[in-house]
């Protein structure tokens, strides 16, 4: 069955249709059956009764019982009736019924129908003479044949018709559903929204609406409460870290170098640095939540060639051995939309998560292109890939796969916040393994001018 709800109501209205159509064809034949039989038999009595009154009548006139008798057949024969007529003693007169009928019934003194389709009576008249009248049931078996034939003719368009008719009835009956879910797609969460619009009118609909915006405004205030904590927290952490950091910088300028301490206060300021990290993940991540930020003030026209190569050299800086095993291709310009803080970051996050699980000696491309107005950057690696059961889970915040053991450092936000930032842009992030058997991430997002102009820009290193 049709899992579209319009299809199963059509559906479910054309089998209704059929089944009444059947239904009344049906009850009709019986009907039509039933008055044609007994309007058969009444004129077949009538007609006997006819004939015993008029060979009464008859035999006034002519006394020759033979004549009369025959005379009774021809006047039955023309208006379709066969007739037996026998005296008061049984005798056979004349007789119109098939001979083999007629000799058998005058060998006996009475007749038995072989054909159970016809219909008979049988009247006497004062002299005692009996008419035996015989109509055959042909006709009326033509007749109801006609009539199933004409039916089932006529409800043809009427099925046709009803299909039709009965799919736009329940498209139109079923529209305001269709009216409010493209509202519930069109919302943007940075609006704040508490309602999917105006009513329709309809008393179900109408209340399947307000029990919707009910459930936005609890949303909504469950969202605003959690975007307020997540907020408030890393601000105050930011500050005692950013303390903490600064006094152990200190602190380890005025420790010799072999003191025992100065390695404690090492590593003590590396784990601070990376408790600043998470931090800063944490805000970014929040910031990155919000959908629709091209309606951001902030949102303004970048070229992501500039972007990939200026990311890619700072990167470069960070892992030193690894300048050889990067190759970059990017036009010298591809025109993108968006902020520019947040796309940095993605950037950031999708090439150093590419070097992060890959080691000296294997090979990291990085490609970016223009295809179909959208802009496509493409990082393939040679390294382990990822299990095809965890390729959706890489981008829920703080997962950690069987492959995290290989990076010493991470809290499992990185690609979380790509995949957030590239959505929020109208873009998204697809990942999958790559001709090496590593992974192959794609950076997806819509362009914002003509395709990149000028020469291709190819470093190595």
């Amino acid at each position: 069955m049709s899992r579209s709800l319009a299809g199963r109501l059509a559906l479910l209205e054309q089998l209704t249709v059929i089944g009444a159509i059947a239904a009344f064809g049906l009850l009709s034949l019986w009907v039509t059956a039933q008055v044609l039989r007994r309007e058969r038999v009444a004129f077949v009595t009538t007609t006997a009764q006819r004939l015993a009154a008029t060979f009464v009548e008859d035999l006034e006139e002519d006394p020759d019982t033979l004549v009369v008798a025959r005379g009774l057949i021809e006047d039955a024969r023309e208006v379709g009736v066969q007739v037996e007529v026998r005296d008061g003693r049984g005798h056979l007169l004349a007789s119109s019924f098939p001979p083999r009928e007629a000799a058998s019934s005058a060998a006996t003194g009475s007749r038995k129908d072989e054909d159970e389709s016809s219909l008979t009576a049988t009247a006497r008249n004062a002299l005692g003479a009996r008419i035996d009248t015989r109509v055959t049931d042909h006709a009326r078996q033509a007749n109801l044949s006609a009539l199933a034939r004409s039916l089932l003719i006529a409800a043809l368009p009427i099925l046709a018709l009803s299909l039709i008719i009965g799919r736009w009835m329940v498209t139109r009956a079923l529209s305001p559903l269709s009216i409010m879910a493209e509202r519930a797609e069109g919302l943007a969460t940075q609006h704040k929204p508490r309602s999917l619009g105006g009513r329709s009118g309809l008393v179900e609909v109408d209340r399947l609406a307000a029990s919707f915006d009910h459930l936005l405004v609890r949303l909504e205030a469950t969202m605003s409460s959690e975007r307020r904590l997540t907020a408030d927290a890393s601000h105050e952490l930011r500050t005692p870290l950013t303390a903490l950091s600064g006094e152990l910088e200190l602190l380890a300028e005025h420790t010799p170098a072999d003191s025992p301490a100065a390695d404690g206060v090492r590593r003590c300021s590396r784990q601070v640095a990376a408790m600043r990290e998470l931090v800063e993940a944490i805000l970014l991540l929040h910031r990155s939540s919000e959908t629709g930020v091209q309606q951001d003030s902030a949102v303004e026209l970048l070229n992501l060639g500039d972007m990939v190569r200026e990311t890619t050299a700072e990167l470069v800086l960070q892992y030193p051995k690894r300048r050889p095993d990067l190759t970059l291709q990017a036009p010298d310009e591809v025109l993108v939309r968006g902020h520019g803080a947040l796309l940095t970051s993605a950037l950031a996050n999708l090439v150093d998560n590419a070097l992060k699980f890959t080691r000296a000696g294997e090979q990291v491309s990085i490609h970016l292109f223009e295809e179909a107005d959208r802009a496509r950057l493409v990082v393939e690696d040679q390294g382990p890939g990822i299990p095809e059961a965890e390729r959706e889970r890489i981008f829920d915040p703080f997962f950690r796969g069987a492959l995290a053991s290989m990076a010493p450092r991470g809290a499992g936000l990185g690609l979380p916040i790509l995949r957030r930032v590239a959505r929020a842009h109208g873009g998204d992030v697809e990942v999958s393994a790559s001709e090496s058997g590593g992974t192959r991430m794609v950076l997806i997002l819509p362009t914002s001018g003509p395709e990149g102009r000028g020469g291709t820009t190819q470093a190595n290193g």
